[in-house]
Parts: structure tokens; C-alpha cells; sequence
């Protein structure tokens, strides 16, 4: 199998700048999304650090990546590089705000997909989401980590006010403002046709999950970001977006994307 890969980010329509970073490293496999948390200093920096830095950590096990999906034993190794390398950009970050007054609370989202063959690995922190769209049906991979979410999982709240409350905006894990963090992770086995999404929220705000299955049923996986995207701020753009696709093929290289 071979995966064909797009992705867009985008400052928004409000947004000064843009505290959003994207990865695609296809030799890696490794594909990511980092959100500056808002209203946070040098949220820019957190996430341009963050990528840098768990592309770095995984990189050094590169041949162990290619190999991963050989065995329960060998995803289960990829799993714990993936969160090692989030946890070593959580405390990079973490460093960087101690030693500089400037950056002090600065913090970000990370969601990645580690891809080899008809396997990914979906790692995450934050409220950055992972989708897998197959044969017409979305599905969210990742649970968001705000005051929202653990509001409405203990029955204080319907799911309907957890934007309409505003905790979503409050994040209980992210990369960077504590020592530690603990990143969760998703193996799937991924087949011909199927679309793994990964966005900043920014996309979420604007764009519903029962929204996605209609917008991205007839555009190709290579103009899926533009679509999102465009949507995104043609409904208000108040935050910065991000959105990488990657779509799983069996065909024949030589035949293009």
C-alpha cells in the first residue's frame, strides 16, 4: 500500500498570526499537527518546537518504524517511542517558558499518525483531532482533552453545551505548561480507500463531524485541505487551521496519484 498526502494551514480570518505547525515526513511515515494554545505566549514557538522536536525523537528509531507492524510486541515499542517522543517536546517546551519570562505559559496540542504499510498509530494531546473516513462514515479517533469533555463524561453537562459552556476552550492535557504529560494512543489497521484526517481545531469549530462525511465524499484526498479550510473561514475564520490528509492506496505508483 502507498499513502497519498495533502495538507494547508492557514491563519484564519481574525488571528494576527498563525500559532499553528504541520509535519508531513513520509519517509518516516510520520505525519502531525501542533496548535498553539491560545492566548498563551510564544504559542507559535510551543508548536514549531513541538514538531521539531518529536520529529528529531523519532527519527532516531527510523529503521524500528518501518519494521513496527511486524509483531503485537514491535507496534507495541512504536507506541511507547511515540509517546516518548511527545513527552521529550512536552519538556522542551517546558525548559524553554522556565529560561525565558517571555515564553512563560506558552503550550500546544500535538495530534501524529505513524503510517507503515496498512497500520497507523494515532498519538495525541489536546484538542487537535485524528478522523478516519471509510466508506462514507467518519470516525473520531481521539477524545478531546479539555474541561468540556470531563464535564460532560461525569453528567454535569450535555454534549450540546460543551461549546455553548466554553470549557471546550479549556485544555486539561497539552504539550508544555507541566514537567509530564500523558499523550493516548490509537493503533488501527487501515484499508484501500480509507482517509485519516488530522486538524487543529480551528476546522472544529466551524466544520461538524456529521459535516465531513458529505464535504469529502467527492473531493479528492488532494483537495480536501483547501475545502476544509476554505469552508472554515468563509464561516468566520476566528482561529487558525491546519488540516493534513493522508489516503491509503493499493495501486500501482507508476499509475500517479
Amino acid at each position: 500500500m502507498r499513502h497519498v498526502t495533502a495538507a494547508r494551514t492557514d491563519i484564519g480570518r481574525v488571528r494576527e498570526h498563525n500559532e499553528d505547525a504541520l509535519l508531513a515526513d513520509t519517509a518516516l511515515g510520520l505525519y502531525l499537527v501542533c496548535d498553539g494554545c491560545g492566548g498563551h505566549a510564544a504559542g507559535e514557538v510551543a508548536s514549531a518546537t513541538s514538531c521539531a522536536e518529536i520529529q528529531g525523537s523519532l527519527a532516531e528509531h527510523g529503521e524500528e518504524l518501518v519494521q513496527w507492524i511486524d509483531d503485537a510486541a514491535g507496534r507495541e515499542r512504536v507506541a511507547r517511542l511515540a509517546v516518548a517522543a511527545i513527552r521529550a517536546a512536552n519538556q522542551r517546551v517546558y525548559e524553554m517558558a522556565a529560561q525565558d519570562i517571555a515564553k512563560r505559559g506558552m503550550a500546544c496540542t500535538a495530534v501524529l499518525a505513524l503510517t507503515v504499510g496498512n497500520h497507523a498509530l494515532i498519538a495525541h494531546v489536546g484538542d487537535s483531532r485524528a478522523y478516519l473516513l471509510r466508506e462514507g462514515q467518519v470516525t473520531q479517533l481521539t477524545d478531546d482533552h479539555n474541561l468540556g469533555v470531563e464535564l460532560f463524561r461525569s453528567g454535569t453537562i450535555t454534549e450540546q453545551q460543551i461549546n455553548d459552556s466554553g470549557a471546550h476552550a479549556t485544555l486539561t492535557r497539552a504539550v508544555g505548561p507541566q514537567l509530564d504529560v500523558e499523550p493516548e494512543t490509537v493503533l488501527i489497521e487501515l484499508m484501500s480507500g480509507d482517509r485519516l484526517v488530522l486538524c487543529s481545531d480551528g476546522i472544529m469549530l466551524n466544520v461538524t463531524n456529521d459535516e465531513l462525511p458529505e464535504l469529502m465524499a467527492h473531493t479528492p484526498s488532494t483537495e480536501v485541505p483547501d475545502v476544509l479550510i476554505d469552508l472554515t473561514n468563509a464561516r468566520g475564520g476566528e482561529d487558525n487551521s491546519s488540516v493534513i490528509v493522508i489516503e491509503v492506496r493499493d495501486d500501482d505508483p507508476s499509475r500517479g496519484s
